[in-house]
């Protein structure tokens, strides 16, 4: 889990610093919305790619930053209310449906599926009768 997150910061800024700076000089998409894309993801993706925005256009850097720091605001507030109020109930649904299921034991049947062959008894407890 930690190398996956650590191959997508390494390789996720230079995507990012790539995209932002290809994507502004194009023309295809508002700063505007190149500014609020770049807000998503780590923090090192949130730098490299709001200084690639902000080199490709000098006059909107305070606008640029200003976006930036709001979708990523926005983006970790919904992402926190979205894992606790929906990923969290789905995953337990879905391990209630596919998870292992457990047997249920009837009265004087044990739950283990492992049966002692013999009974020991410690020290201290009485001798039977």
């Amino acid at each position: 889990m930690m190398g996956v997150y650590v191959i997508g910061t390494l390789f996720g800024t230079f995507v990012f610093a790539v995209l932002a700076s290809l994507l502004a000089s194009m023309g295809i998409f508002n700063i505007e919305a190149l500014a609020m894309a770049c807000g998503i993801g780590s923090g090192s993706m949130m730098a490299v790619c709001t200084g690639a925005l902000a080199n490709a256009v000098p006059g909107q850097q305070q606008s640029i930053l200003a976006l930036v720091g709001a979708s990523n605001v926005l983006t970790y507030a919904t992402g926190l209310y979205l894992s606790i109020f929906v990923a969290l109930p789905v995953t337990e649904k879905l391990y209630a449906w596919f998870g292992p299921k457990a047997e249920t034991a009837t009265a004087g049947e044990r739950s283990c599926p492992i049966r002692p062959t013999k009974t020991f008894r410690s020290r201290n407890s009485p001798p039977k009768k």
